[in-house]
């Protein structure tokens, strides 16, 4: 092995549990300190294994033959002590916040290296400035957004100072403030000479004109792996044809910057002047600032919105209550101009989907075509232990064809790509046919190709009579689909 690679992998392949074959297949590559390194392939491919491999998340089995080293030691020599030279930032940042206060968070991993105390502290008041959350440092980390959340987890990894720092999707769920200030911060650590791996859907601007390599996955197999530039070249039609790369995103010159004015139809969904706080200890604190002040809003039949605003927001907040999943004030939220409280519980469900921002929060079924038509069945008056009527089940099996899932249909959930699980989570919504689907970030994570395809599906949707309320932070990408988009401000100090 070359004195200057910091990791390498040689003839490393992986296989999951229950598997027979392996998914990971003859890995051969290295990487140098201090490069920058972007690992893309379309949703699946293994790029979260792949970062997992170098991790030492993923254990060293039977299933794993060759070898990886990691700073001149291969694996198995490695003992657990000397991990910390890697720092790994994961999609889900739930998996990976274990404490409850955003200063304990970000101590966990220093105090367990053994850090002096003013280093750490030093270290947190950093780090937090770094993400954009010096105001944060004694919050708890239950009250923070996703994408809140998603800068914690960045923040605790730059605690532990590795020299090896590993991104999975990690700014899928941030906005576009925080993006940029990451990329300073990336920008910054690479002229420190920290080794940066970048595993993303689609190719970062960032990786395109600072990556030093580019290494493209294909179902488990590295199929590309060379400067960037000339990757990008030799596997244009690849990269479009898997979503790493946008095919001539469409502008549109149709959309605004706050609600259509007057329609003379009746609203869909009306919100009048909601106000609302998280309670402290189950009480409302009245010296705190709400979250939401003041909401007023009216959504018709047949649109498709793009709700948008700064992590922290409360966009996920004001979803959860439209959709009944948190208690709204009296008079706030009306549906077909009836209050919200006039509806059953069941009435009110039917009428309004959701999908969760984490997909996988969500999923109770054991393969992919139970999960999708869980919801259908119980509407359907059939218990949950109930054998499934062939019926249901060919519904089922239409509705994944469309999100080419269809041939994971009796694969777990869990054991897709966080892309591929929130296509999975909007096609079991859309078999409810609901009145209007509210949608949590449904487009963090994917690729372009999968994200035009989902668009493509809520335009057909909304030409039905549906309405669709898609909270994100892509609307550069999804503008050219919508009806208009509906901004809130940020009302914590």
């Amino acid at each position: 092995m070359e004195e200057t690679a910091i990791i390498q992998f040689h003839h490393v392949n992986y296989t999951f549990e229950e598997e027979q074959s392996p998914f990971m297949c003859d890995l051969n590559f290295q990487i140098k300190q201090g490069e920058w390194v972007s690992v893309v392939g379309e949703s699946g491919s293994g790029k979260s294994t792949l970062c997992q491999l170098i991790a030492g998340t993923k254990p060293a089995d039977t299933s794993q033959d060759g070898g990886i080293w990691i700073n001149g030691k291969q694996r198995t020599e490695m003992e657990t002590e000397r991990e910390h030279a890697i720092g790994m930032v994961m999609q889900d940042p739930d998996a990976q916040i274990i404490q409850s206060l955003v200063e304990d968070e970000l101590a966990f991993g220093p105090e367990n290296l053994r850090v002096e105390r003013n280093e750490i502290l030093n270290r947190i008041e950093s780090a937090l400035s770094e993400v954009g959350l010096s105001e944060y440092r004694l919050h708890s980390t239950n009250e923070l957004s996703g994408g809140q959340k998603q800068r914690i987890a960045i923040a605790s990894v730059l605690t532990m100072n590795p020299n090896i720092l590993i991104l999975d999707d990690a700014i899928a769920s941030l906005d576009r403030p925080a993006i940029e200030q990451f990329r300073e911060t990336l920008l910054k650590l690479k002229r420190q000479g920290l080794t940066i791996i970048n595993a993303s859907t689609r190719l970062d601007p960032l990786d395109q004109e600072h990556g030093d390599r580019l290494i493209v996955l294909e179902q488990g197999r590295i199929i590309a792996n060379g400067p960037t530039p000339s990757v990008m070249i030799s596997f244009k039609e690849k990269l479009i044809r898997f979503g790493c790369i946008p095919d001539n995103l469409a502008e549109n010159t149709q959309v605004i910057s706050e609600q259509m004015k007057a329609d003379d139809r009746l609203p869909l969904l009306e919100i009048k002047n909601l106000t609302y706080q998280y309670p402290v200890k189950g009480k409302q604190d009245l010296h705190q600032k709400p979250l939401l002040n003041g909401i007023n809003y009216q959504l018709y039949a047949g649109e498709l919105v793009a709700l948008v605003g700064a992590n922290g927001s409360g966009k996920t907040t004001l979803g959860k209550l439209i959709a009944g999943l948190l208690p709204a004030p009296q008079d706030s939220i009306w549906l077909h101009g009836q209050e919200k409280s006039t509806y059953s519980t069941h009435e009110f469900a039917r009428k309004i989907g959701y999908v969760f921002q984490n997909p996988e929060h969500q999923f109770i079924a054991d393969t992919l075509l139970e999960e999708c038509v869980f919801g259908l069945k119980i509407a359907q008056g059939y218990k949950p232990w109930q054998l499934t009527p062939a019926s249901i089940l060919a519904e089922g099996e239409r509705v994944l064809a469309e999100f080419g899932l269809l041939a994971y249909k009796h694969k777990h959930p869990f054991v897709l790509s966080k892309g591929e699980q929130r296509l999975l989570s909007v096609a079991s919504a859309i078999l409810l046919q609901p009145e209007l689907i509210l949608l949590d970030e449904p487009t963090a994570g994917l690729d372009y190709a999968s994200m035009t395809r989902l668009m493509e599906w809520c335009t057909d949707y909304k030409k039905q009579g549906h309405s669709i309320l898609m909270i994100t932070h892509d609307l550069e990408y999804i503008n050219s689909w919508l009806t208009h988009t509906w901004k809130i401000e940020n009302y914590v100090s």
